[in-house]
């Protein structure tokens, strides 16, 4: 029997056989029958809500899915045992309730369970797991943007160095969804620039992982973008008369600086489009000089204070679109 019949055939019950401060008296006696026709449509349409929570079950993980069914249900129950003690008890002598002192009827009541920590999923490269910064376990900016705000959810942190899109797909995408994640960052784009991916290559990949990440809509996915490569030390010491020598020039070979800004901007209107057709958040690094000045002794992955303000971009954006 589907959930629906079943709580028509509920619903069905309790108005037809219902008792009132256990008078047990009949409907057909006089009993205040609009308080039982108020329960039996209460009873008809929670259950399409019920059935909405029961159909998500294969959408947001079984056993999530199936407590909030629970709940549901045990609302529904104290709505309906609700309305019936409020019929009983409404002045009702006109409609044949029997006469005295009205019944003192309690309601049962139900404890309403916590609600489930939110799950928020980090996917990314070396920045992502904490390359940089002095104590990555605590001060990568996932873990930042963690502590600052969303406190109270569980981090997955699936970044890995070195990776690219492509490789997030088969390596960082299972284990993402497997969190079953509320909110989902993405900081993925230098490595596959640097190795020279195809930007719309590199498009299709990123709006895939995006897509599979966003799900039906209910997972917030940010998405960070490509920051100003040609201000960072690590590319600016190859670069004759820069000045720099903090650290040395590692490039086999040097792009103009007008190169590295064309490819900048390929692969950030690739993402453009992509946050655009998945349904979610721009966390926009480029033009961010700062950044550029807040490096590690590498000159290249952000320092403490660096993760410290990549985690500040993301919770901007959090903060205009907050999960749940």
């Amino acid at each position: 029997m589907s959930f629906s019949a079943q709580n028509a055939r509920t619903s069905r019950s309790i108005a037809g056989r219902s008792t009132c401060g256990g008078s047990g008296v009949y409907p057909d006696s006089g009993v205040y029958p609009d308080s039982l026709t108020v329960a039996s449509l209460a009873f008809t349409l929670a259950s399409d809500l019920v059935v909405q929570t029961h159909g998500r079950v294969a959408q947001r993980g079984r056993s999530r899915a199936l407590r909030s069914l629970d709940e549901v249900r045990t609302t529904v129950l104290a709505l309906a045992s609700a309305l019936l003690v409020a019929g009983c008890t409404a002045p009702g002598g006109a409609q044949g309730r029997p006469t005295g002192n009205p019944p003192t009827t309690t309601a049962p009541t139900t404890a309403t369970q916590p609600a489930e920590p939110l799950v928020y999923a980090a996917v990314g490269a070396s920045e992502t797991v904490g390359v940089g910064a002095d104590d990555p376990q605590r001060e990568a900016w996932p873990q930042v943007l963690h502590d600052t705000s969303l406190p109270s959810s569980t981090l997955v942190n699936v970044g890995a160095s070195g990776a690219t899109v492509r490789g997030a797909l088969s390596g960082q995408l299972p284990q993402a969804l497997a969190a079953e994640p509320d909110v989902v960052t993405v900081w993925l784009a230098v490595n596959d620039l640097v190795a020279g991916v195809p930007a719309d290559l590199y498009e299709r990949e990123l709006g895939r992982l995006v897509g599979a990440l966003s799900g039906d809509g209910e997972v917030e996915v940010l998405v960070g973008n490509v920051p100003d490569l040609w201000r960072l030390p690590v590319y600016r010491a190859c670069l004759p008369g820069s000045g720099v020598t903090e650290v040395p020039c590692l490039l086999p070979s040097v792009p103009s600086v007008n190169q590295v800004r064309v490819l900048v901007g390929d692969f950030n209107a690739a993402i453009d489009r992509v946050v655009s057709s998945q349904g979610a958040r721009l966390v926009d690094l480029s033009g961010r000089r700062q950044l550029a000045g807040l490096t590690a002794g590498d000159g290249f992955h952000p320092s403490t204070a660096g993760h410290r303000e990549v985690a500040a971009a993301f919770q901007r954006v959090l903060e205009r679109y907050p999960p749940g």
